[in-house]
């Protein structure tokens, strides 16, 4: 039997989801996430409008990625939206 290209399991078990970095980087994103909706609106413009996309475009690429797990994939989207409408606000 040939060798898996990757050493990623086709399946987690309740052991692998309790070690699996997800829950600190959903929890990360979202305290991200809070920290920009406490930005004062006339504040806003001090954030660098480059690194505002690009978290909503990584948020993107991490919603549609098929080897993140569905629950963090779906968390990732609707962060994307919260970044987007920053982004979209920078641009004017």
């Amino acid at each position: 039997m040939p060798k898996p290209a990757c050493d990623i399991p086709l399946t987690t078990t309740a052991r692998d989801r309790a070690n699996s970095p997800d829950p600190i980087i959903g929890a990360t994103l979202c305290l991200m996430t809070c920290t920009l909706d406490r930005v004062a609106p006339a504040d806003l413009g001090k954030l660098e409008p480059a690194y505002v996309a690009k978290v909503a475009d990584n948020l993107l690429a991490l919603s549609r990625h098929p080897l993140v797990d569905p629950l963090m994939r779906r968390i990732c989207g609707r962060l994307f939206e919260h970044w987007e409408a920053a982004a979209n606000s920078l641009r004017g």
